[in-house]
């Protein structure tokens, strides 16, 4: 998510007749989107060095602002407040791990730093001192994909395969529904497993054991980002029962397509889309709670309905590209 939302806060920069150069320590795939738009692109490791490099020192004084794309870059923003005139915002897309990372820094860099938070909930995490704006995420309306309605009613969870993400809470909740409402029910889980981080490998495995024998649970993989759109379609329901999430671009994603969620208070969009108006939320990590909710969704699927077209009204009043490129440019101002 922070990579992708780099890419519209450059060309609302560039479009507003700034300069924008994107410096990273490693060439990634988004390198040639970036190009391809007329951004100058540095790949450059020496911004990862703790106290910085000499001679991208003095190349970031020729620059009004720096923005610092997330916690993982926080020697950037401390070895950036010791140049002169130098306008330093820290974009911060993290929530919860924010409290232990911002505790021991000077009330000197406190002041000089702006921080942007991508929710309420986010910015609940950072410690007193710290100036600290909310800048939502926002994504370009699409054509809606054609209906694909399933006969059975779908929930579906989509994220990469880690306890924060919550699938075994998922899991957890599908054996606890009623017997004849689960056989009536579709559960898909969709995301990136990385089969060489041992303890995500462990985790998931423990958390298909508790599926086992439960036919209606499909799992779908890794997605292509072109197939989210058509997956989301097939949902009825958005789950998004994260541990920890300071935002979550899959829900303004299922917004965006009509779609009831149902979200952990621990969800950073809970503030936009209301309990009860445009989704439905459960205490974080209450199994029961969200198997509550999800039997609340099977019996009131009209209601599921109408909460799709509130949270749809929602994304295109806050949530559009063009709604957070000019957020964004306000906060630069």
């Amino acid at each position: 998510g922070a990579t992708h939302m780099l890419y519209p806060a450059a060309i609302a920069i560039k479009n507003a007749g700034g300069f924008p150069v994107v410096v990273a320590p490693e060439d990634r795939v988004m390198r040639q989107k970036f190009i391809d738009a007329g951004i100058v692109v540095i790949i450059d490791e020496s911004v990862l060095f703790q106290s910085g490099h000499f001679l991208f020192k003095e190349f970031a004084k020729n620059f009004d602002k720096v923005i610092v794309n997330t916690i993982a870059l926080k020697n950037v923003v401390e070895y950036s407040a010791q140049i002169d005139d130098l306008d330093i915002i820290w974009w911060l897309h993290e929530a919860q791990s924010l409290t232990q990372n911002l505790s021991n820094y000077s009330q000197n860099l406190c002041e000089k730093v702006n921080l942007i938070c991508v929710s309420n909930y986010a910015k609940s995490y950072v410690p007193t001192g710290f100036k600290t704006n909310i800048l939502y995420n926002g994504i370009p309306d699409i054509k809606q994909p054609e209906s694909k309605k399933s006969e059975k009613f779908t929930f579906g969870l989509l994220g990469t395969i880690e306890p924060r993400k919550g699938q075994d809470i998922f899991c957890d909740a599908i054996t606890k529904l009623p017997v004849e409402i689960r056989q009536n029910c579709h559960f898909i889980i969709a995301g990136k497993l990385h089969e060489n981080h041992e303890p995500f490998v462990k985790f998931w495995n423990t958390t298909t054991a508790k599926i086992k024998g439960i036919p209606e649970v499909e799992y779908l993989g890794l997605l292509h980002p072109d197939e989210v759109a058509n997956t989301l379609n097939s949902f009825d329901v958005l789950v998004c029962c994260s541990r920890d999430e300071p935002f979550s671009l899959v829900t303004i994603e299922a917004a965006r397509q009509n779609k009831a969620l149902i979200l952990s208070n621990h969800v950073g969009t809970t503030e936009v889309f209301e309990n009860k108006k445009a989704s439905l939320l459960f205490e974080s990590e209450n199994a029961d709670a969200l198997a509550q909710q999800m039997v609340y969704a099977y019996q009131h699927q009209d209601e599921m309905i109408a909460l799709g077209r509130n949270a749809r009204q929602i994304f295109e009043e806050k949530l559009t590209s063009k709604d957070f490129e000019r957020n964004f440019l306000k906060l630069l101002d």
